[in-house]
């Protein structure tokens, strides 16, 4: 079974390809996998990998170690930035200058730690 978070890319903030980017880039699988699932999950790159429908850019998953994690968040805040993006007092402000937030709902209360820890891994790009 897949388990995953979905986001509506019709709506903002999601409907930015560059914050859905650093979304993915801030997330550490690997802590979460390895302190709530004892490492039994292998990230996938792609719902559809080795299909024509695979997401693109998704072919390296971000199993990174705490050097590449700090790397893949400097580079999200670049990017971010290039974006249009700015940081203040620690908080991402979209282009409009509001704080960057949003909601996670969840169908099921066993996913609740796992959204709590991808909390606390977006706190170093300023996204409540």
């Amino acid at each position: 079974p897949l388990r995953g978070i979905v986001f509506n890319t019709r709506r903002a903030p999601f409907n930015d390809p560059a914050l859905r980017h650093a979304l993915r880039q801030a997330g550490d699988f690997a802590f979460i996998n390895a302190t709530l699932f004892g490492g039994a999950y292998k990230r996938s790159t792609s719902s559809f990998a080795n299909s024509a429908l695979a997401a693109p850019g998704s072919e390296q998953p971000l199993n990174a170690s705490p050097a590449q994690r700090r790397d893949n968040l400097r580079k999200a805040q670049q990017a971010l930035q290039a974006a249009g993006y700015s940081f203040d007092d620690g908080r991402l402000l979209g282009r409009d200058k509001k704080p960057v937030t949003f909601e996670v709902l969840l169908g099921d209360a066993r996913d609740e730690r796992t959204v709590l820890s991808w909390r606390e891994s977006l706190k170093p790009l300023g996204i409540d």
